[in-house]
């Protein structure tokens, strides 16, 4: 009953089905505004993100979403309803849904397929991976995290290096990024181990980190 009083509300109820029985399901276009998403205008209407109640709010190529559109999120997400507040009136409305997000790996969309072979060079596929003109040489902290995980093994290693200040924080971060590179290269998800013995960090010209080789500063 509670599907079908929004629906009836939102003027979607159709006719010849006065009753929902169906758990709904909502696909809102990436260009989508907030307004879309969270419900408002004049007079207030609901959103996806009510439209969605008890059912799925899928959004697909989401990182094409505008990031104030992914951050309003945020409070139906965690509390299950949503709140306007506009200069002459403030409402309150459900918003319990199962978020279901989906996005390309790559411009063509077979990196990694097991049937089809990718047909995109590795920089689209880094520029796909961020949304942006950036490689991997210019990723942020965070996107570090996400993409560039290793294995304990390896995180043990890293610590003893930077523990003993023969890698400093930045060195680390760019080890990281070429085994990403690396990764990407071999089609691979995520780096394997055995790729950082490969990879060298120099400073002014001195070799000072060789990965699972344990060499000191020459």
């Amino acid at each position: 009953m509670e599907v079908t009083k929004i629906y009836s509300i939102a003027g979607l109820l159709p006719k010849e089905k006065p009753l929902i029985k169906q758990r709904q399901f909502r696909s809102p276009y990436h260009t989508s505004s907030e307004a879309a998403l969270i419900g408002g205008g004049r007079p207030p209407r609901p959103g996806e993100t009510t439209l969605a109640y008890r059912g799925v709010l899928f959004l697909d190529e989401f990182p094409e979403f505008h990031r104030d559109v992914l951050e309003s999120l945020r409070q139906p997400i965690e509390e299950g309803k949503v709140t306007i507040s506009r200069s002459k009136y403030s409402l309150t409305l459900p918003a319990r849904f199962t978020l279901v997000a989906a996005s390309n790996p790559c411009p063509c969309g077979y990196f990694q397929d097991l049937e089809r072979n990718c047909v995109c060079t590795n920089s689209q596929i880094q520029r796909e991976r961020f949304k942006s003109e950036k490689t991997n040489s210019e990723i942020n902290l965070p996107q570090i995290k996400k993409y560039c995980q290793v294995d304990m093994t390896s995180q043990s290693i890293f610590k003893k290096y930077v523990d003993s200040r023969r890698l400093s924080a930045r060195g680390y971060h760019r080890v990281l990024k070429v085994a990403r590179t690396i990764a990407d290269l071999e089609g691979r998800k995520y780096p394997l181990p055995a790729r950082f013995r490969s990879i060298n960090v120099y400073n002014k010209g001195r070799l000072v980190f060789n990965m699972l080789g344990f060499r000191k500063s020459v």
